[in-house]
Order: C-alpha cells, then sequence, then structure tokens
C-alpha cells in the first residue's frame, strides 16, 4: 500500500512543478493591483512594487494603491519601502495582492546627506537636523527658506516682511559675526550656493541642517553660519511613469492692526494742538463733512489677496536610467494694493548608468523666472512717506478734500497720500536664475570612486523704481527713477576620491578627499534720474530726467580649496572621524590668503551592547561628542586692498584750475593682515530611542566661540580717512537643543505623532578690542559681557506731574532740554548729576543710557502633530518664541502725542493714545505710553536720536502657523487628495504691535533686529487645493 501512494506521489511530482513554473514564469501581461499598508494600516505611497529578476516596476500612489502589468520573467513580485523589510509574493493565479509591510530596525537608520556624499544617521557624529518632504507637505509657502521656521531645532526664522516673494532672516544657532553675513551656506544637490534658492519648495525632497563644525568644516571658509542642505525630488531606476500634479488656491486677508482717529475725534486732537500752540485751528468747522472727506486709508489701500499654485511632474525610470521632471506656477496678489509676485519654475533631473553600474552620471538643471511688483511696502523709514505703505496709512490725516488729493496738509505741510504712495510707486523686480551641475562619477574599484561635480548659479536682476512727483518721497524732486541691473556668476568645479571598506567585518573605513575651484563674479549698472521733463514712459526711458547719474561695478573673488575626511567605525558601536579643510580665498590679504579648518568627532552606538540585549525599555542610544573650526569670508571682495573709487557720477575737483573732471580718489588703507573669521563649536549630543521607537529623542549642548571679527574701527582724520577694517572682537553662542517625537497612539485605523523641537540660546558679546562699545544705528548696544545686540537707551520715570515743581514753578526732577510740560515724559538720572544726556568723559556716551531690553529669545520651538484616521489626515502646526523684547516703533509713534514733524504731515494717533492721554486738570496720570500731546519735541525720542524704555515691549508669542485637513478620495486607477489649510489663523502674544514675528529694521543694516517699524503685515492665509497621482 505504501508503495502504491509513493507511485502515486512520484507521478504527481512532475505535473505540479510543470504547473508552478508556468504559474511563476508564464503570466505576461497579467496585470495585478493591490494595496500596500503598514503593520499600523498606513498606507505607504511611493512603495516599489518590482518584478524579481526584470527591471519592470511602479510605485505606489499616494493611497498605497499599485498597478502592475507582468511581464515575461518570474512571476514574484518584491515589495519594498524605506524603513520597512521588504516582501516577496508569488502571483499563481491571483490578480488582487494586498501586502502588509513590517517596519525594519536596520531600515529606519537612513542615509542622510552629508557634505560631499551621504552616511547613515547613525554613524553622525555631529549635529545634523533632517527634515523630510512628509513634515512640509501640509504647509503653503513661498519661498523655499520658509519651509524650515519651527521644523528644525537651533535654526530661528523671522518675518522681514509679509511681501509676496520675501525672504526671512534666518540664523543657525544665533549670530556668529557683527560685519560679515551670518547667513547660512546653502547646498542644493551638492552645489554651495551664495543665496538663499528661489525655486519652488515643490521640487524638494528633504533638507539636512548641518549646525556643529564636525558637520560644516567640509565646508571650510563657508560653514560658520551652518549648512543647509536641500535634496530635490528624483526619479527611481527601473519604475513606470508616474504623473503627479497640485492645484492650490489660497485667499489672503489683514489680520488685527492699530484703530487710528477719524471724523470729529481727528479734527478735535488738532485742535487741541494748535490751542496749546497758539496757532490758527486746522479745523475751526470740526470733520466739516460738506468739504472734507473722512478717509480710512487702511481700508483703501489693502485688499484680500489671491494666491495661487499648480504643479505637475513626471518620474520614473527604466533600466540604469532615472528621470525627474516638473514645473510649477505661483501667482500672488498681496493684500497691498499694487503688490503681486509672479513665479515660474522649471526642473529637470537625469540620472543613468554604464559599465556595469561602474559609471553613474547625475544632471541637475533648474531654471527659475520669478517677478514682483510693489511700491513702498517698508523699508523702515519714516520720512518723506517712506515709512511702508501701511505705516503711512496708520499716520495719514484722515480728513482730506478727496482721494487722489496730494497738496498741502490742514498745517500747509506736504501731504502724503497713501493712496497715490500706494498705487504709484511704481517698483518691478525681475529675477532669473539658471542653477545646473552634472556630477559623474566612476567605480575605479569596488572600494574606490572617483567624483567629479561642475555646477554653474546663474542670476539676473532687474530692480527698477519710478515715482511720479505726485508720489511723497519724490515731491520735492520733481519725480524720480532709479534703474538697478545686477548679474551674479558662479561656477563651482570639484573633483574627489571616494574609498570605503569593510575588514574583518567589524572594521569599517570611509575615506574622502579632494579640491575644488569656486569663481564668483559680479556685475552692477545703475542709474537714476531726478527731475521728469516726461513721465508717462516710465522707466523705460531715463534720458527725459534733467539730472542724471549713471555707476557701474565689477568684482570677482576665486576660492581654492582641498579638504579630506576619514571616518572609522568597529563593530557598529565606536565610530572616530576628522576632517581638514583648506581655503584660499582671493577676499583676504597677501599675509592671510589661506585658512584651515579642522573638526573631529566621535560617537559610542551603546545600543548594540551585549548589556541592552535583555532589555525592552531602549530601541536606540548613541553618544556623541564633536569639536571643529569654520571660517568666515563673506566680505566684499578688495577689502584688503587700497582702492581708488567715486561716487555716482564721479566728478572731482583737479590740482589744476580748480575744474570739475570726472576722476577716482582713494577711498580705503589697505590692511595686509585681513584675515579670516574663525569659528570653533564644541558640541556633545544624545540620541535615544525609546518602547520600540514610540519616542524618539534628541538633545545637543553646544559651546560656538567666533573670534578674530571683521569690523570697522574709527582711525585718525590725519590719514585722510575715517575707519578701516580690522580683525578684533569675539562673539559666543551657547546653548541646548531639544527634539522629541513621541508616536502615543498607533492602531489599525488610528495614528497621532507628535513631534516637539526647542532651543535655548545666549549669544553673548566677548570683546571688542580697543572699542569698549558698539552703538548700531543709535538702538542696539555691542558691548563685553552683554548679550548680541541688546536695547540701548534712556529709563523713562513716568510723566511730569505737578508735584514735580517747587513753590516757584522750577523743576525738581533731571531735565533733558526746554521740554519740562506737565504730562511730558522724564527719565531717570543714572550718574547722578541732575541732568539728562551729559557725556562722560572717559567714554564720551550718554552717561544717562543703558540697557533698556533684549531682541534675542530665551527659547524658541515648534510642535507638529500628525492625526490620521483611515482616509482622513490632520497636521497642527504651532510654532513660537519666549523671552525675547521688541522695540515698537510704530506704537511709539503712533501714540507720541506729537502733530508735525519734517515734511511729511503724518499726525494721526491711536483711538487708544486720545482716549487715555495726559489732559492737565482732565486725566493726570504716570503712565508714560499716553504722554500730553502737543510738545514742540517728541515725547517718543526715537525721533530726537534717543531711545526710550516706554515702548519696548515683551515680543512672545505662540502661533497656530498651520492647519491642513486631508482626505484621500479612494478610487480605483487614479489617487485623488482634497486638502484645506488655513495658515497664521491664531497668535497668542502681549505684544501690541501688528505681528511680534518682526526682523530687524533695514536702516541700521544686519546689526539690528526686534525693531517694529511696520513692515508689510504678515497675511491669514485659507486655501483649498488637490492633489493626483496616476
Amino acid at each position: 500500500m505504501r508503495n502504491f501512494f509513493k507511485e502515486k506521489l512520484k507521478r504527481l511530482v512532475v505535473p505540479i512543478f510543470m504547473l508552478s513554473c508556468f504559474l511563476t514564469f508564464s503570466q505576461s501581461d497579467k496585470t495585478i493591483t493591490g494595496t500596500i499598508l503598514s503593520a499600523d494600516g498606513q498606507p505607504l505611497p511611493g512603495a516599489n512594487v518590482i518584478q524579481k529578476g526584470t527591471s519592470n516596476g511602479v510605485q505606489s500612489d499616494f493611497d498605497g494603491n499599485y498597478q502592475i502589468q507582468l511581464v515575461s520573467g518570474p512571476s514574484v513580485l518584491v515589495f519594498s519601502y524605506v524603513g520597512f523589510a521588504a516582501k516577496e509574493e508569488i502571483v499563481g493565479t491571483r490578480s488582487l495582492i494586498d501586502v502588509v509591510l513590517d517596519e525594519d530596525a536596520q531600515s529606519l537608520d537612513e542615509v542622510v546627506v552629508v557634505g560631499y556624499g551621504s552616511q547613515k544617521e547613525s554613524k553622525i557624529t555631529g549635529a545634523v537636523e533632517v527634515v523630510g518632504a512628509e513634515e512640509l507637505e501640509d504647509a503653503v509657502f513661498n519661498t523655499v527658506d520658509q519651509m524650515l521656521q519651527g521644523r528644525a531645532a537651533g535654526v530661528q526664522i523671522t518675518a522681514a516682511s509679509g511681501e509676496p516673494g520675501a525672504a526671512p532672516r534666518i540664523r543657525i544657532r544665533g549670530n556668529t559675526s557683527l560685519n560679515a553675513n551670518s547667513n547660512p551656506l546653502w547646498v542644493v544637490d551638492g552645489v554651495p550656493l551664495s543665496t538663499a534658492p528661489n525655486f519652488s519648495p515643490q521640487e524638494i525632497e528633504s533638507f539636512e541642517v548641518l549646525k556643529d563644525a564636525a558637520s560644516t568644516a567640509i565646508y571650510g571658509a563657508r560653514g560658520a553660519a551652518g549648512v543647509i542642505l536641500v535634496k530635490t525630488k528624483r526619479g527611481r531606476e527601473g519604475t513606470k511613469m508616474q504623473i503627479q500634479g497640485s492645484a492650490l488656491t489660497t485667499m489672503t486677508s489683514l489680520g488685527g492692526g492699530y484703530d487710528v482717529l477719524s471724523g470729529n475725534d481727528y479734527a478735535t486732537y488738532r485742535n487741541e494742538i494748535a490751542t496749546l500752540r497758539q496757532v490758527t485751528l486746522p479745523f475751526p468747522n470740526g470733520a466739516d463733512p460738506d468739504n472734507l472727506l473722512n478717509v480710512n486709508w487702511v481700508d483703501q489701500i489693502f485688499r484680500s489677496g489671491l494666491r495661487q499654485e499648480y504643479n505637475l511632474s513626471a518620474t520614473g525610470g527604466a533600466e540604469n536610467v532615472s528621470y525627474f521632471v516638473t514645473g510649477n506656477y505661483l501667482g500672488e496678489d498681496g493684500v497691498l494694493l499694487n503688490t503681486d509676485f509672479e513665479r515660474i519654475s522649471f526642473r529637470g533631473n537625469l540620472d543613468f548608468k554604464g559599465f556595469n553600474d561602474k559609471l553613474q552620471v547625475n544632471v541637475s538643471t533648474n531654471i527659475t523666472r520669478s517677478e514682483n511688483n510693489g511700491g513702498i511696502v517698508g523699508n523702515g523709514r519714516f520720512r518723506g512717506g517712506e515709512g511702508g505703505a501701511y505705516f503711512n496709512a496708520l499716520k495719514a490725516e484722515p480728513l482730506v478734500p478727496s482721494l487722489d488729493f496730494s497738496g498741502s496738509n490742514s498745517t500747509g505741510l506736504i501731504f502724503a497720500n497713501p493712496l497715490i504712495d500706494a498705487t504709484k510707486d511704481f517698483r518691478n523686480r525681475i529675477n532669473t536664475n539658471v542653477l545646473a551641475s552634472i556630477q559623474t562619477s566612476y567605480k575605479i574599484f569596488d572600494s574606490l570612486t572617483l567624483i567629479n561635480s561642475i555646477s554653474t548659479n546663474l542670476r539676473y536682476n532687474n530692480d527698477n523704481r519710478f515715482a511720479p512727483s505726485e508720489v511723497a518721497r519724490a515731491r520735492l524732486e520733481n519725480g524720480r527713477l532709479d534703474l538697478t541691473s545686477a548679474r551674479w556668476e558662479d561656477l563651482v568645479v570639484t573633483n574627489y576620491l571616494r574609498y570605503e571598506n569593510t575588514f574583518s567585518e567589524k572594521h569599517q573605513l570611509n575615506v574622502l578627499g579632494g579640491v575644488e575651484y569656486s569663481k564668483f563674479n559680479f556685475f552692477l549698472q545703475e542709474s537714476d534720474g531726478t527731475d521728469l521733463s516726461l513721465t508717462d514712459l516710465g522707466v523705460d526711458n531715463v534720458s527725459f530726467a534733467n539730472t542724471q547719474n549713471i555707476g557701474s561695478t565689477r568684482t570677482q573673488s576665486i576660492l581654492q580649496s582641498g579638504f579630506v575626511r576619514a571616518e572609522y567605525s568597529f563593530d557598529e558601536k565606536y565610530l572616530i572621524n576628522g576632517t581638514i579643510r583648506a581655503d584660499g580665498s582671493s577676499v583676504f590679504a597677501e599675509n592671510n590668503k589661506w585658512g584651515y579648518f579642522p573638526s573631529f568627532g566621535v560617537a559610542w552606538k551603546a545600543i548594540n551592547e551585549s548589556f541592552f540585549d535583555e532589555q525592552n525599555t531602549f530601541s536606540d542610544l548613541r553618544l556623541r561628542a564633536s569639536w571643529g573650526q569654520v571660517g568666515v569670508q563673506a566680505i566684499s571682495p578688495y577689502n584688503s586692498l587700497s582702492s581708488f573709487g567715486s561716487s555716482v557720477g564721479g566728478p572731482v575737483l583737479s590740482a589744476v584750475g580748480n575744474v570739475r573732471t570726472s576722476g577716482i580718489r582713494p577711498v580705503r588703507l589697505p590692511n595686509p593682515n585681513l584675515k579670516w573669521e574663525t569659528t570653533e563649536t564644541l558640541n556633545f549630543g544624545v540620541d535615544a530611542g525609546f518602547f520600540n521607537n514610540r519616542v524618539d529623542l534628541s538633545a545637543d549642548f553646544y559651546v560656538k566661540t567666533s573670534t578674530d571679527l571683521l569690523q570697522t574701527i574709527a582711525i585718525p582724520s590725519q590719514t585722510g580717512f575715517t575707519n578701516a577694517l580690522v580683525n578684533v572682537g569675539d562673539i559666543e553662542n551657547r546653548g541646548l537643543e531639544i527634539s522629541l517625537t513621541v508616536r502615543p497612539v498607533i492602531t489599525d485605523n488610528f495614528s497621532w505623532t507628535s513631534a516637539f523641537n526647542g532651543t535655548f540660546n545666549k549669544s553673548e558679546v566677548i570683546d571688542l578690542g580697543t572699542n569698549p562699545r558698539i552703538i548700531a544705528g543709535g538702538t542696539h548696544l555691542y558691548q563685553p559681557g552683554e548679550e548680541f545686540g541688546v536695547f540701548f537707551g534712556r529709563k523713562n520715570a513716568g510723566l511730569i506731574q505737578q508735584s514735580d515743581f517747587d513753590t516757584e514753578g522750577n523743576p525738581t526732577f533731571p531735565t533733558i532740554g526746554p521740554d519740562n510740560s506737565l504730562g511730558h515724559i522724564k527719565y531717570q538720572d543714572l550718574d547722578g548729576d541732575g541732568t539728562i544726556g551729559n557725556p562722560d568723559p572717559e567714554t564720551n556716551f550718554d552717561a544717562d543710557e543703558t540697557i533698556i531690553g533684549n531682541p534675542n529669545p530665551d527659547f524658541i520651538f515648534g510642535w507638529n502633530n500628525d492625526f490620521s484616521y483611515r482616509n482622513l489626515t490632520l497636521n497642527v502646526f504651532i510654532q513660537g518664541s519666549v523671552g525675547n523684547d521688541i522695540m515698537n516703533q510704530t506704537g511709539g509713534l503712533l501714540h507720541s502725542g506729537n502733530a508735525s514733524y519734517d515734511l511729511d504731515a503724518l499726525n494721526n494717533q491711536t483711538v487708544d493714545y486720545f482716549n487715555n492721554r495726559f489732559i492737565p486738570g482732565v486725566n493726570e496720570h504716570n503712565d508714560p505710553r499716553y504722554p500730553r500731546s502737543g510738545t514742540n519735541g517728541v515725547p517718543f525720542d526715537a525721533l530726537r536720536g534717543v531711545i526710550s524704555d516706554v515702548w519696548i515691549e515683551d515680543g512672545s508669542y505662540v502661533r497656530l502657523k498651520n492647519i491642513t485637513l486631508r482626505y484621500r478620495i479612494p478610487l480605483k486607477n487614479i489617487s485623488l487628495e482634497t486638502f484645506v489649510t488655513g495658515t497664521n489663523l491664531l497668535t497668542i502674544t502681549n505684544y501690541s504691535g501688528i505681528d511680534p514675528d518682526v526682523s530687524q529694521n533695514v536702516v541700521g543694516g544686519g546689526l539690528r533686529q526686534g525693531i517694529d517699524l511696520s513692515p508689510y503685515p504678515l497675511a491669514k492665509q485659507y486655501s483649498i487645493g488637490v492633489n493626483f497621482n496616476f
């Protein structure tokens, strides 16, 4: 009986085997569909589905759905996704195959981009922050640099303006310089850029922020302020073409603001001042509705804005070839009349391999053109009608004969009409950027690869301004136009060798060494004209200007570099690396052309020790320490040389005959010892995962010291010059960064992931050489032992009261000039000499001025929450700042009690001031925010060249930055997703101004931060959009 069954079984083996082979190898043209999910039931978009042994493959869509048509070959599908273990499925007779992929702890050790290569995240010894595309897809961004606000520890991003297309201010681990550039270096797909990229954020796959010297030393003289690596999207080899697109429409509106006087209240206020000054009443008939309009200028110049963005991309690949092509259009009409922004961006990334995968070529090309139209949007000035459109609208007289009135106001001063200034002050900026690179690598041996990279970054900028005589800033010049054309041409060529090998299974050694050549050319042509005899042509013909000036500039700088980096790990436990880079820069003096920048880092992967095998608490534990030095060369070329020049137009007096001729003159002394600023960083970090990676924690403590600061010092006038650029001074930043990710809920249908990051940073001036202190713009103090750029001025002592005078009417308080009227501001006599404003005999500084505030935050943070329920996802992003002060110059000017100054006739005040102002015998109080009106001076002493603490305010805030609700529509052959997004919806703050997220005031340059002088307001945004993929 046994032999009978054995014989029958033998007869069945061959048919079964043949049938199996048939099912496995002979199912070409068969179509397989299915869904790829994670273990918690969430779809995995972009997962790879490959027919084993072939180049036939596809990727899953947004919902995890896939469809693949089999070709000749094995009927086995391989499913893979980053961070998950791959899985194989035999097709057999099935046409529907749903797959669940499990997380793979080893695969979760993702590869991140570092300088001139990539590295497993677990082997990084420095401070590197990774921000992936999944963290960025829920927000609305106009520019690339906006994307990191609140999303990376140690990175402070402050909005300089709400104008469409405006770039923010970025600092990584504080300020590193007084005069040189403190902006980080941007590197896009291995190409270092001089400025932030201006292409579409839709093109970006991920960011890596390099924060300590061990990470940035490979970039040497350009890495002191940190490095932001941008990885753009690319195709995947062996996948079918996928078309992805999106459409987004956004409505924008102005948020809160100041309530200023109008109608009879304004007339009463102005008449009150005229009575005090004993001059003719400007409004004897009050608001006089029969002859005067009562205008709310803010309503006249602001509107609801509209933003539209469309994106279309194609990605895929065949055997040895992959591609990613995308086009993006963005158009935005700002909330301010006459302001708009338009950008068109195209990217093509092509990758291919050859010679048995020994040769690999990566081509990246981006072309972007943007156009920005707008007049006076806020440049930190308030005279001549140039305080920005919002400031002008707040301060402008509301009682006028007509909306187009542009004569003199009620007191005969020039009236800056906000509507005319907003609509007729024309400014057009066109930027064209071509960024192209080709990287070729050839594997000489299995362990040795040669890489060559050639890149160019071409930028063209035209900035044209035109103001007819009706515009306030051009009234006295009978019209004005300004034309600027600038061109930047950057070339970078890099060659390096990369050696990677593993010895005896436990020893891993990676060595990289190479050379780099960079050349930077800059061309500038500018002209201006005033007294226009014809205005119909605007900026198109400067010859109609009766007064003309023409100038041009050309600079070139070269950076030659060599670098070596070595990394060694033993048994996946003990890691050590070192970097040295030498940079030779043409911008420095002959005695200091070269700088050398070393770094060193170690790490211990404690989780791989045997004594962690029997515990379930830790899923990861790594300790890091690093030290390094990097440099700063971000100064203009030729600063170390004796140079000659002229102002625009260039006439000088000749030595013979006193005849005016065009010529040049000495403008700078040489400094043969001018050298690099050097920034040294010491960093200690820990990375830990708990409870099977349900909780991830990363923390870094750092000390960052910048020495040999480039600063301008005064020199004796006998030299024929007033100042010189030298190396002197030190700045120190020290701080703590924390990143925490928690996954509190993971179920089949619902999940919640919460990620928080926070930064404590203190920036302190250590030394300024022979300078006891530097005061920038009359507002910011730089002094050894104090924090960087603190507010400096006088402390108020309340308002002048009747009790402040003796029986003969003489003041019993320290006085400042003749202004001793009741209700005006008085100040503290800090040096006790009985007067305010006398200089210290030793320093010649005002002895009654002191530190009155600090614009540097104690703590900045971001908190991102993702909730997912089946096809619904909700993202809530909150960011904020704690402990920073703001100098509210706008609030001060609107509460000053002043009625007129200069030629602007910007007279209005807030309703709050009018209702609470000091009135002798009627409303007497001691609140310096509401002084008595009608002074000949200005109680808000910013206008007298002296700053007081009256309008130093706490600028701390918490903002609901972004909230997005998405729904994936289940369809068979296409992935479709709709979403709604709100941006800047809610801000919790005690700040009385319109927005606490303010940046530096441009009048003082880069050294003045935290000043609010009414920039373009940040708008609230309400968006609706759709994404599709097929």
